[in-house]
């Protein structure tokens, strides 16, 4: 070793910081840290270090409550956040590790087409099953260069701006690697819960293995 040094803390990070109500453009952040009453939170769409503080960041304040509410953000969109804590004058802690969260996807019109060729075409739509993946594949697609790939899942597609489905159509094309397979459609009334608000409309079955339906 060398040049090895001991010292007290004054004032440590705050223990834990949660990020939680996400919207497209707004979330809470939630700061846990006792006998502390005022920190300094940085929220940036960019990557950064306690050693290199983004410039131009998305918020940066002093608060004096440990709820946060970060307003104005960008829909899909990546962002990065510390926060350290104020415990006097000249005495701050070091920044709290460095997290991400995701703001979800804003709701889009429609009609709406997907033919899933872009790299992010897939970042909207999730799986709102307990197992299984959704993701984009190049390895099979009926057109074009890709399609989405659903494995043993639920794929849930972005919300709608609509005050009602009726007379509205779907469709496309389905492939599946063996005989017979299911695709159920339905509607969900909150795709952050698809469990609890599903309703089926149809189901579309692949007869053949390795071809498109």
């Amino acid at each position: 070793g060398d040049n090895i040094n001991i010292y007290e803390l004054t004032c440590i990070p705050p223990s834990t910081v949660l990020v939680n109500d996400l919207t497209p453009n707004s979330a809470n952040l939630y700061i846990q840290q006792n006998d502390v009453s005022q920190w300094e939170v940085l929220v940036s769409e960019t990557t950064f270090t306690s050693e290199s503080l983004p410039e131009t960041p998305a918020y940066r304040a002093i608060v004096n409550t440990p709820v946060v509410s970060l307003t104005g953000l960008t829909a899909n969109t990546d962002y990065y956040y510390s926060v350290r804590a104020i415990c006097g004058a000249n005495d701050t802690s070091d920044w709290k590790t460095i997290n991400m969260f995701h703001t979800y996807c804003a709701a889009v019109n429609v009609p709406m087409q997907e033919t899933f060729e872009t790299a992010s075409s897939t970042n909207c739509w999730s799986n709102g099953g307990e197992s299984g993946s959704v993701s984009r594949s190049t390895s099979y697609r009926r057109s074009g260069t890709a399609s989405i790939r659903i494995e043993a899942a639920t794929a849930v597609t972005p919300e709608f701006i609509a005050d009602s489905l009726t007379g509205f159509m779907i469709n496309g094309w389905c492939y599946a690697t063996s005989d017979s397979v299911d695709f159920a459609i339905g509607v969900v009334a909150d795709p952050n819960d698809p469990a609890s608000s599903y309703e089926p409309l149809t189901t579309v079955v692949v007869p053949v293995s390795y071809q498109w339906t």
